[in-house]
């Protein structure tokens, strides 16, 4: 607030007129201070504010009430301005969803929906794709001093698009100009090829083999293949089959392999169930249940809904299996390895060997470099010596470029070790039969395990209640 004291130009001095502003200036208050009993007309008033320099926006009621109440005047708001209001930048309006990840959804009856997911949104030629609400103009203001304050414009955003995709005419929409689906790169839209089967991929299909992402209506039938270059979706069952894909893969229904279907996915798979079959999986795993299956999996099998199960077969997977049920009552044999296996710690052993090696070549080569050096500096026409130096610093710039390749291999592989770190198997039931494999420790279920969580510790592995 900035304050000024007004006091009235008489010699009786019987009140004091104190005018606050606000620090926008875009308000002022009036307070009287009482010394003797008075009256005050409204000119007086009105000679304060000019004092102040205060002409805009004078609040006549509020005159008119200190005119006829002087002795209960504390802070009465006597004259408010006209603030500015800056403009609002232009903002995308969306017409489809950017967050395109796999989501099941958990149905009140504890089963889990992999249906109704909307993975892969088909895009028509024509179709809007974003709209774009206009910055808007600022509005001027003015303070009770009279003073014009400018305002800020809201700043233009532009579309970012790619393929497929153009404005429209007036050059506030994103429309679609093939049919496909929509692909994000951050905020840069693009349409990409899509195509879709209406029934089952088999007989009157043969075999799939697309460069942009598979819609499948029906089931992928025995004995026929699927191989894409980006996501897939089957929205029935994936039978005695094959699948190669580099994107991620939905089956709505379920994988019911009779031991021939083989799965190659790059990225995730969802699917409703996964029986008899092979898969190899570059992301994590979700499903209802894995039963008599061998498994490589990059990532996490997660196992939800009512069974939750994962029975039978050998699953290998690098970072976590969480279920509801392992194994079975009957004792049925499950092989669950995790984290890291011997092959990567026999890796890391080479390369650390090598790097030793390589370190200590570097050094004798140095050495040999200095002493041959120093001789050529007493015999400067020794051919042999200049000959050998210069052999000598060659095998050197070859060491070097060994050193530096098995150092880059070095710290990825520490990396890729660093991450499986926290490698665990949790369950709220394993059977008997079990057999968990952590990095190179062991863990026989001999009696069965409830609400535990198995993980590797100091060489071995622990069981822990959860």
């Amino acid at each position: 607030m900035d304050e000024n004291k007004v006091p009235l130009k008489n010699d009786e001095k019987k009140y004091e007129i104190i005018i606050k502003l606000s620090s926008d200036y875009y308000s002022a208050f009036l307070t009287i201070i009482k010394y003797e009993e008075f009256s005050i007309k409204r000119e007086e008033i009105i000679s304060a504010l000019s004092a102040k320099n205060i002409t805009y926006g004078i609040e006549e009621e509020a005159i008119d009430f200190i005119v006829q109440n002087p002795h209960e005047v504390s802070d009465v708001k006597i004259a408010i301005g006209k603030p500015h209001i800056n403009g609002k930048d232009g903002e995308i309006i969306y017409k489809i969803k950017k967050d395109k990840k796999i989501k099941p959804k958990i149905l009140p009856n504890g089963n889990v929906d992999f249906k109704d997911l909307s993975f892969i949104t088909s895009i028509k030629k024509g179709q809007i794709l974003a709209e774009m609400i206009p910055p808007t103009k600022g509005s001027k203001g003015t303070t009770v001093t009279n003073k014009v304050i400018n305002a800020k414009s809201g700043k233009m955003i532009n579309f970012k698009f790619g393929k497929n995709v153009e404005l429209s005419e007036d050059s506030m929409a994103l429309i679609a100009s093939a049919d496909g689906t929509i692909v994000f790169d951050g905020d840069k839209i693009t349409i990409i090829e899509l195509l879709e089967i209406k029934g089952d991929v088999g007989v009157k299909t043969g075999n799939i083999k697309f460069s942009g992402k598979v819609i499948v209506n029906g089931s992928l039938t025995s004995g026929y293949i699927i191989d894409c270059d980006d996501d897939l979706e089957i929205r029935g069952i994936v039978e005695s089959a094959e699948v190669i894909c580099k994107g991620n893969v939905l089956i709505s229904s379920g994988i019911q392999g009779n031991d021939l279907a083989k799965l190659n996915i790059k990225g995730d798979l969802v699917s409703n169930f996964i029986n008899n079959c092979s898969c190899k999986v570059g992301g994590d795993i979700e499903s209802g249940s894995i039963m008599h299956s061998n498994i490589v999996c990059d990532g996490s099998i997660h196992l939800k809904g009512k069974s939750g199960l994962l029975v039978g077969g050998e699953v290998n997977v690098r970072k976590e299996i969480l279920a509801k049920t392992i194994g079975s009552d009957m004792g049925t044999l499950t092989k669950l390895t995790l984290g890291i296996d011997s092959e990567i710690i026999k890796e890391y052993q080479t390369i650390t060997d090598m790097l030793k090696e390589t370190k200590e070549s570097k050094k004798k080569l140095e050495q040999l470099i200095n002493l041959l050096t120093r001789q050529l500096k007493s015999d400067k026409d020794n051919e042999e010596t200049k000959l050998m130096l210069e052999k000598t610093k060659l095998s050197k710039k070859q060491i070097n470029m060994e050193f530096m390749e098995l150092s880059e291999k070095f710290v990825k592989i520490n990396e890729f070790i660093n991450e499986l770190q926290g490698a665990k198997v949790a369950a709220g039931i394993i059977h008997v039969g079990t057999m968990i494999k952590i990095g190179n420790s062991n863990y026989n279920v001999k009696n069965t395990l409830k609400g535990v969580e198995l993980y590797r510790e100091k060489g071995q592995i622990v069981a822990v209640a959860i």
